[in-house]
Protein backbone atom coordinates (compact mmCIF):
# COMPACT_ATOMS: atom_id res chain seq x y z
CA UNK A 1 0.00 0.00 0.00
CA UNK A 2 1.25 3.23 -0.67
CA UNK A 3 2.21 6.58 1.57
CA UNK A 4 -0.15 9.51 0.33
CA UNK A 5 1.80 12.58 0.93
CA UNK A 6 0.47 16.16 0.86
CA UNK A 7 3.07 18.16 -0.93
CA UNK A 8 3.77 20.77 -3.29
CA UNK A 9 6.41 19.27 -4.71
CA UNK A 10 5.47 18.78 -8.24
CA UNK A 11 5.52 14.89 -9.43
CA UNK A 12 4.44 15.22 -12.94
CA UNK A 13 7.57 15.42 -15.44
CA UNK A 14 7.48 14.65 -18.81
CA UNK A 15 11.36 13.48 -18.81
CA UNK A 16 14.72 13.26 -17.02
CA UNK A 17 16.12 17.32 -18.07
CA UNK A 18 12.79 18.55 -17.34
CA UNK A 19 13.81 16.94 -13.42
CA UNK A 20 16.53 17.75 -13.79
CA UNK A 21 15.90 21.65 -14.57
CA UNK A 22 12.99 21.63 -11.93
CA UNK A 23 15.48 20.42 -8.94
CA UNK A 24 18.33 22.81 -9.67
CA UNK A 25 15.53 25.25 -9.59
CA UNK A 26 13.20 24.60 -6.48
CA UNK A 27 15.86 23.44 -3.61
CA UNK A 28 14.37 21.13 -0.84
CA UNK A 29 15.84 20.22 2.43
CA UNK A 30 15.07 16.63 2.10
CA UNK A 31 13.59 15.18 -0.93
CA UNK A 32 13.00 10.94 -1.74
CA UNK A 33 12.61 9.66 -4.90
CA UNK A 34 11.02 6.11 -4.98
CA UNK A 35 12.18 3.99 -8.25
CA UNK A 36 11.58 0.39 -9.38
CA UNK A 37 14.32 -0.59 -11.68
CA UNK A 38 12.62 -3.80 -11.74
CA UNK A 39 10.02 -1.84 -13.82
CA UNK A 40 13.05 -0.81 -16.54
CA UNK A 41 13.37 -4.06 -17.94
CA UNK A 42 14.21 -4.46 -21.83
CA UNK A 43 13.35 -8.12 -22.72
CA UNK A 44 9.18 -7.93 -23.65
CA UNK A 45 9.07 -11.57 -21.65
CA UNK A 46 10.92 -10.25 -18.51
CA UNK A 47 8.65 -6.84 -18.53
CA UNK A 48 5.83 -8.77 -18.97
CA UNK A 49 6.05 -11.24 -15.95
CA UNK A 50 7.31 -7.97 -13.78
CA UNK A 51 4.41 -6.19 -14.68
CA UNK A 52 2.00 -9.41 -14.08
CA UNK A 53 3.43 -9.61 -10.54
CA UNK A 54 3.45 -6.14 -9.96
CA UNK A 55 -0.23 -6.39 -11.12
CA UNK A 56 -0.98 -9.05 -8.50
CA UNK A 57 0.29 -7.56 -5.80
CA UNK A 58 -1.65 -4.31 -6.44
CA UNK A 59 -5.07 -6.46 -6.21
CA UNK A 60 -4.10 -8.18 -3.31
CA UNK A 61 -3.32 -4.74 -1.75
CA UNK A 62 -6.85 -3.22 -2.50
CA UNK A 63 -8.33 -6.58 -1.34
CA UNK A 64 -6.96 -5.85 2.09
CA UNK A 65 -7.57 -2.25 2.51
Amino acid sequence: MKDKITSKIRIDFENGEELFKYLNSNPYIKMVFQIHPERWEERVILWAVQLTIDSAINALKAILK
